[in-house]
């Protein structure tokens, strides 16, 4: 008799469906109500994979669609265990669009459903926690230099460098990983190092008071929240950096930008991986560059000068305005910019927020065009 496979550390579903004429409105493209329903389905499979019980949704919190999914689009659903309770299962889960005729690919749609195991009369039964499937910690494969081939959360770092960074002696950090206080990892020649996200997670359920984030390299995040490469930050600051890193930036749907206005030029500093996804740029295409390098042919010169009159007096705008991906199609943006740090008047960076809100428009002036149409009809 054969053994059973192993289970996932942390089982992932993936759904694949064609959006055909009979899942679409009358704009061509997917109903609301059947992306949910093929969400809370990829949600069951994959918390029912997770407690191998009968399962069932008691919440789902805000579904947040971003983009329209047109007739004929390849869609993946792509669901995650990402938190457990005692019964419960919390599942997030994506809905990324695609063409058939082109390899794009764009999060359409995600959210979060929570599903609660039940034993065989009916009654909330335990699951296993998530904490016990993590996967283990990958040890360093390149001889201690501390370079993962991943995001920056896992760059390594040794205990003098904390030490640097927490402004602590190096054998009191010594101390806390020889108690398991903070997780390190042996290198090929027998050194200690510690991840990024690792020493940020001490520093958040820690008593500490200080976190140098120019020793971690965290000068562009340092820089949004308007702190200069030299000074201590607070704890409190450093939580936000944390949130900032570990959530906020390369998670969300909208493009985030971060451009400096202190340079010459107001350059981009960052952008997060909504931005690459929306405009199709690659980062050494877009970082050192003004962001207007996103205008086109068809772009309003007045809503350009709205923008560029908020930010020669240092103050917040939102508008819509026409931009262009770097292949050139046209796409609806709707631009959000917000001065951070330095003095009133005079911010030291540009926070800039952007979602494409072009199916939005698309039905606004299909449903226009419907009202002439039917205002015709009654003359």
């Amino acid at each position: 008799m054969s053994e059973p496979a192993p289970a996932s550390p942390a089982p992932e579903t993936r759904m694949v469906f064609t959006v055909f004429p009979g899942d679409t409105n009358h704009y061509h493209t997917l109903f609301g109500g059947t992306a949910m329903a093929w969400m809370d389905q990829a949600a069951f499979i994959c918390a029912t994979r997770w407690a191998r019980r009968k399962v069932v949704t008691v919440h789902t919190s805000e579904i947040s669609f971003k983009h329209a999914v047109p007739e004929g689009s390849i869609v993946e659903l792509v669901a995650a265990v990402v938190k457990t309770g005692r019964s419960s299962m919390t599942v997030r889960v994506e809905l990324f669009v695609e063409p058939m005729d082109r390899e794009d690919r764009l999060l359409a749609t995600s959210g979060e459903f929570v599903m609660v195991a039940l034993d065989s009369l009916g009654q909330p039964a335990a699951v296993e926690s998530i904490e016990t499937r993590r996967p283990p910690r990958k040890q360093l494969r390149d001889g201690g230099k501390g370079r993962l081939p991943v995001n920056a959360a896992q760059k390594s770092f040794s205990p003098r460098q904390i030490a640097r960074g927490l402004g602590m002696s190096e054998s009191a950090i010594k101390r806390w990983i020889d108690a398991g206080q903070m997780v390190a990892q042996r290198t090929a020649g027998g050194h200690r190092r510690v991840l990024l996200a690792e020493i940020l997670r001490f520093v958040r359920e820690g008593d500490l008071d200080v976190l140098r984030p120019e020793v971690f390299g965290l000068h562009g995040l340092s820089g949004v929240l308007a702190l200069t490469s030299d000074e201590v930050l607070p704890e409190g600051r450093a939580l936000e950096i944390l949130g900032a890193l570990g959530l906020a930036l390369d998670v969300v749907a909208e493009g985030i930008t971060v451009a400096d206005m202190r340079r010459e030029g107001q350059p981009l500093v960052f952008a997060n991986q909504a931005f690459y996804a929306i405009t199709g740029y690659q980062p050494e295409e877009t970082l050192g560059r003004n962001c207007r390098f996103l205008q086109g042919p068809e772009t309003d010169p007045n809503a350009v000068q709205i923008i560029h009159r908020a930010l020669d007096a240092g103050e917040a705008v939102s508008i819509e305005l026409l931009n262009y991906r770097k292949n050139g199609e046209p796409f609806w943006n709707r631009l959000s910019l917000v001065p951070v740090g330095g003095t009133e008047g005079r911010p030291d960076h540009y926070v800039g927020v952007q979602r494409d809100v072009t199916p939005l428009r698309e039905a606004e002036r299909r449903l226009a065009k419907l009202g002439r149409t039917d205002a015709g009809n009654d003359g």
